[in-house]
C-alpha cells in the first residue's frame, strides 16, 4: 500500500499490542514525521516494543522520506498485508494511547566537582600587575627614545605624537591577545605580528638613541625585552587557568 498521510495517521493512533510488523513500521515512521526530526531510533524501540536496531531502520527509512518528500520525489511503498483492506480505518475507530514516556537513565556515580585553586586569582592579578609595571616604564623609555629620534629626522610637531603610534599598536595587540585566550580561541597571526612590530620597533628606537657603547645600548634594549617576556608569562597564566 502506498504511505500516505492518512495512512500514517492511523497506524499511529491504533494500539501499539495490535500493529502487525508492517502496521508498526509506518507507525513508527509517523511518530518520526511528528516529533520534527527529533525522536532517535532508541525512543522509537521503546515506544513500540522493539529492538534498538529495529528503531534505528526505522529512523533510517523515516529520514529518506522526508529528503524524497523535500525533493518532490515519489511517495515510497510497502507491500501489501495479507489481510485485505478497502481503505485506511478512520481516526475515530481506533482509541488514542498515550506515548511511552522516555526511560530515565541510570544513576551512575556522581560526579565530583572540580576543586577550585586556590590563590590562582591572586597570582593571575599579581602577575597582571607586574606586566603593567613593566609596560609602564617600557612605554616610557620607548616614547622618550622615539621623540628623540623623531625631533632628529626633523618631524617637528609629529615627533610628539608619533610614539604613540608604536605603544598604541602595543597596546591594541596585547588586549587582542588576551581577549582571544580568555574567550578559548585562535587570534590568529595578525595581532602576533603587530605586538612583534612594535616591540621590533620599541627595541630599535631604543639601541639607536643610546649611548655608543655596549653596555649603554644593552641598557636600553632592556625595557622592551623584559615586556616580551612579561607578557608571554601572563598569557601562560591565562592559558592554565
Amino acid at each position: 500500500m502506498t504511505i500516505t498521510d492518512d495512512t500514517r495517521d492511523t497506524a499511529r493512533d491504533m494500539p501499539r499490542d495490535t500493529l502487525s510488523d508492517e502496521e508498526a513500521r509506518v507507525a513508527a515512521r509517523a511518530e518520526w514525521h511528528a516529533s520534527g526530526g527529533t525522536l532517535t531510533g532508541k525512543q522509537l524501540a521503546e515506544r513500540f516494543g522493539r529492538s534498538a536496531k529495529w528503531g534505528q531502520n526505522q529512523r533510517a527509512a523515516a529520514e529518506r522520506e522526508a529528503a524524497d518528500r523535500a525533493a518532490g520525489g515519489p511517495s515510497p511503498t510497502v507491500p501489501r498485508h495479507d489481510t485485505p483492506a478497502a481503505a485506511p480505518v478512520p481516526r475515530a475507530a481506533y482509541p488514542s494511547t498515550p506515548s511511552r514516556a522516555p526511560r530515565p537513565a541510570p544513576a551512575g556515580p556522581a560526579k565530583e566537582e572540580p576543586v577550585p585553586r586556590q590563590g590562582s586569582g591572586a597570582v593571575q592579578w599579581i602577575t597582571a600587575a607586574a606586566v603593567a609595571a613593566v609596560a609602564v616604564v617600557a612605554a616610557a623609555a620607548s616614547y622618550s627614545h622615539m621623540h628623540e629620534l623623531a625631533v632628529q629626522a626633523g618631524e617637528g610637531e609629529m615627533a610628539r605624537v608619533l610614539p604613540l603610534s608604536v605603544d598604541g599598536l602595543v597596546v591594541a595587540a596585547t588586549m587582542t591577545l588576551l581577549s582571544a585566550r580568555r574567550a578559548g580561541r585562535k587570534a590568529g597571526a595578525l595581532p602576533w605580528l603587530a605586538l612583534f612590530l612594535g616591540l621590533g620597533a620599541s627595541l630599535a628606537a631604543n639601541v639607536a638613541a643610546a649611548e655608543p657603547t655596549v653596555v649603554g645600548r644593552l641598557v636600553a634594549a632592556w625595557p622592551p625585552v623584559a615586556l616580551a617576556l612579561s607578557f608571554e608569562l601572563l598569557l601562560r597564566q591565562t592559558r592554565a587557568q
